[in-house]
Protein backbone atom coordinates (compact mmCIF):
# COMPACT_ATOMS: atom_id res chain seq x y z
CA UNK A 1 0.00 0.00 0.00
CA UNK A 2 2.67 2.69 0.78
CA UNK A 3 4.89 2.00 -2.08
CA UNK A 4 1.96 2.46 -4.59
CA UNK A 5 1.48 6.03 -2.86
CA UNK A 6 5.37 6.62 -3.03
CA UNK A 7 5.55 6.82 0.94
CA UNK A 8 7.85 4.81 2.92
CA UNK A 9 6.65 2.97 5.35
CA UNK A 10 8.38 2.03 8.92
CA UNK A 11 6.96 -0.60 11.23
CA UNK A 12 7.81 -0.87 14.79
CA UNK A 13 6.24 -2.73 17.77
CA UNK A 14 7.35 -0.94 20.67
CA UNK A 15 7.73 2.64 22.05
CA UNK A 16 11.20 2.37 22.45
CA UNK A 17 11.97 1.25 19.22
CA UNK A 18 9.26 3.85 17.62
CA UNK A 19 11.31 6.75 19.12
CA UNK A 20 14.54 5.67 18.52
CA UNK A 21 13.89 5.07 15.05
CA UNK A 22 11.81 8.70 14.70
CA UNK A 23 14.41 10.49 15.97
CA UNK A 24 17.35 8.74 14.25
CA UNK A 25 15.46 10.32 10.92
CA UNK A 26 12.91 12.90 11.78
CA UNK A 27 10.04 11.95 9.61
CA UNK A 28 7.64 14.56 8.74
CA UNK A 29 4.84 12.64 9.82
CA UNK A 30 3.92 9.20 12.25
CA UNK A 31 1.03 7.34 12.04
CA UNK A 32 0.41 5.44 15.49
CA UNK A 33 -1.44 2.53 16.29
CA UNK A 34 -2.89 2.88 19.28
CA UNK A 35 -3.75 -0.51 20.14
CA UNK A 36 0.46 -0.89 19.85
CA UNK A 37 1.87 -3.36 22.01
CA UNK A 38 3.39 -0.42 24.86
CA UNK A 39 0.12 1.88 23.95
CA UNK A 40 0.28 4.30 21.43
CA UNK A 41 -0.77 6.88 24.18
CA UNK A 42 1.86 6.45 26.18
CA UNK A 43 4.33 6.89 23.02
CA UNK A 44 2.51 10.14 22.21
CA UNK A 45 3.15 11.43 25.53
CA UNK A 46 6.72 10.64 25.54
CA UNK A 47 7.64 11.28 21.91
CA UNK A 48 6.20 15.17 22.75
CA UNK A 49 8.52 15.32 25.49
CA UNK A 50 11.48 15.40 23.23
CA UNK A 51 12.53 18.70 21.98
CA UNK A 52 13.34 18.07 18.59
CA UNK A 53 10.48 15.59 17.64
CA UNK A 54 8.03 18.61 18.64
CA UNK A 55 7.33 19.60 14.82
CA UNK A 56 6.30 15.88 13.84
CA UNK A 57 3.22 15.46 13.02
CA UNK A 58 1.98 13.00 14.89
CA UNK A 59 -1.14 10.73 13.57
CA UNK A 60 -3.50 7.98 15.84
CA UNK A 61 -4.40 5.03 13.77
CA UNK A 62 -7.44 3.54 16.07
CA UNK A 63 -10.45 1.49 15.88
CA UNK A 64 -12.57 3.82 18.52
CA UNK A 65 -15.06 5.56 18.05
CA UNK A 66 -13.81 8.43 16.41
CA UNK A 67 -15.24 11.47 18.49
CA UNK A 68 -13.61 8.95 21.59
CA UNK A 69 -10.45 8.59 19.79
CA UNK A 70 -9.46 12.35 18.53
CA UNK A 71 -10.41 13.64 22.15
CA UNK A 72 -8.34 11.07 23.46
CA UNK A 73 -5.94 11.22 21.37
CA UNK A 74 -5.29 14.93 21.25
CA UNK A 75 -4.96 14.91 24.91
CA UNK A 76 -2.44 12.42 24.43
CA UNK A 77 -0.24 14.60 22.14
CA UNK A 78 -1.74 13.49 18.91
CA UNK A 79 -2.29 16.34 16.09
CA UNK A 80 -5.44 13.95 14.61
CA UNK A 81 -6.96 10.40 14.64
CA UNK A 82 -7.75 8.28 11.40
CA UNK A 83 -9.99 5.53 11.99
CA UNK A 84 -9.44 1.84 11.03
CA UNK A 85 -12.05 0.94 9.21
CA UNK A 86 -11.20 2.98 6.13
CA UNK A 87 -10.15 1.52 3.13
CA UNK A 88 -6.61 2.05 1.59
CA UNK A 89 -7.92 5.17 -0.74
CA UNK A 90 -9.55 6.56 1.97
CA UNK A 91 -6.90 6.58 4.25
CA UNK A 92 -4.51 8.05 1.70
CA UNK A 93 -7.04 10.76 1.34
CA UNK A 94 -6.92 11.31 5.23
CA UNK A 95 -3.32 11.45 5.73
CA UNK A 96 -2.90 13.82 2.57
CA UNK A 97 -5.62 16.06 4.38
CA UNK A 98 -3.55 16.20 7.81
CA UNK A 99 -0.35 16.85 5.40
CA UNK A 100 -1.66 19.84 3.62
CA UNK A 101 -3.49 21.09 6.78
CA UNK A 102 0.03 20.98 9.47
CA UNK A 103 2.45 21.28 6.53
Amino acid sequence: MFTRWRVRGIFKSNIEDGIAYALSKLPNLVLCDLKMADNGHNFAARFRQIKCAKNVMLIAFTDYALEYGQEKSRAAGFDGCIQKSLDADNLYAQIKHFVSVFL
